[in-house]
């Protein structure tokens, strides 16, 4: 899974609660999705969150332990393509 990564919160900002509990609901959905695309053990897939707050800390913490692992934050696509082929070569 790859984000592209782009400015973080300043340091010390604090996000309001309702900040907090959108977020909560979009990962919920992420989540879902993520396990719609892996349905089981030898499954796999490619997911690519290209928006720049899925390369913050707090988000990826969000994201479950199994995924969060495998997880990759590129400043540019190019770097995320070359991984993507690596991947999905070693899967054939």
């Amino acid at each position: 899974m790859f984000s592209l990564q782009a400015s973080f919160l300043p340091e010390g900002e604090v996000r309001s609660p309702g900040q907090i509990y959108y977020e909560s609901l979009c990962f919920k959905a992420v989540n879902q999705s993520i396990g719609k695309a892996i349905r089981h053990s030898k499954d796999y897939a490619v997911l690519i969150l290209a928006d720049h707050r899925y390369s913050r800390p707090n988000s990826i913490s969000s994201l479950p332990g199994w995924i969060a692992i495998h997880f990759k934050v590129s400043a540019n696509f190019g770097p995320s393509l070359a991984s993507i082929r690596k991947f999905l070569s070693m899967r054939k």
